[in-house]
């Protein structure tokens, strides 16, 4: 990378002006991630990058960090956030991607939040623990009793009453969830560490995504 790279930070507290590039492929997750940012905070920049998955995100981000256009001097973190939700769990080409994105971003020092089956998994571990694998339809159904329980609208929705909506996110009623949720994901990672031999990364159900949302608690906290 022509002598320039992302500066480490593993040894030395992080200075206040930290920089961390997010790129995301889904407008659910860009509207999660931006609920957590506070107001008038410029340490963290998302990129919608729609259409782009595991290996073709990871490509986008690596363009950056090489200074295609002119940031890798405020850069000091790259995330990359993406899931399997469409993909045959029988596709072995796509296991094999995942495990290439997984293997580069290692090597390229970006760190993954990446969700086995969706997204929608880590909305739900607002909600509650659960280690039985899920598809989408599945995770929405299971959000939209959640939701309808604890008397929660979504106004965009189709049928506009508590069900799901994936362009209405009430980050409102998830916020104060949060640490449940990286409370729940954590519980779910040790359980794979524990009965699963797929261990990078592990099987649905799971999410790494609040690893990026305590990164994001301890950036906010400088």
């Amino acid at each position: 990378m022509a002598g320039k790279r992302l500066r480490s930070r593993k040894s030395e507290k992080r200075k206040p002006n930290c920089h961390i590039f997010i790129f995301v492929e889904g407008k659910t997750e860009e509207q999660y991630i931006e609920s957590l940012i506070p107001i008038g905070e410029n340490r963290v920049k998302i990129f919608f990058e729609k259409g782009k998955r595991n290996t073709k995100l990871l490509d986008r981000a690596r363009k950056i960090q090489k200074n295609d256009n002119g940031f890798i001097d405020t850069i000091d973190e790259i995330w990359i956030m993406f899931d399997n939700d469409s993909l045959s769990p029988k596709d072995k080409d796509n296991k094999e991607r995942v495990k290439e994105t997984f293997e580069k971003a290692s090597k390229y020092g970006i760190h993954i939040a990446y969700s086995d089956q969706c997204f929608e998994l880590w909305v739900l571990l607002h909600f509650m623990y659960d280690v039985t694998q899920k598809n989408r339809n599945l995770l929405l159904k299971k959000i939209s009793e959640h939701y309808k329980n604890c008397n929660i609208r979504c106004h965009n929705n189709d049928r506009n009453d508590e069900g799901y909506s994936k362009t209405d996110l009430p980050t409102e009623e998830l916020l104060p969830r949060k640490n449940t949720a990286v409370e729940n994901a954590k519980k779910l990672e040790q359980y794979h560490k524990e009965y699963s031999n797929t261990i990078n990364p592990p099987p649905n159900p799971y999410t790494s995504v609040y690893k990026l949302v305590e990164r994001l608690d301890r950036l906010f906290k400088e």
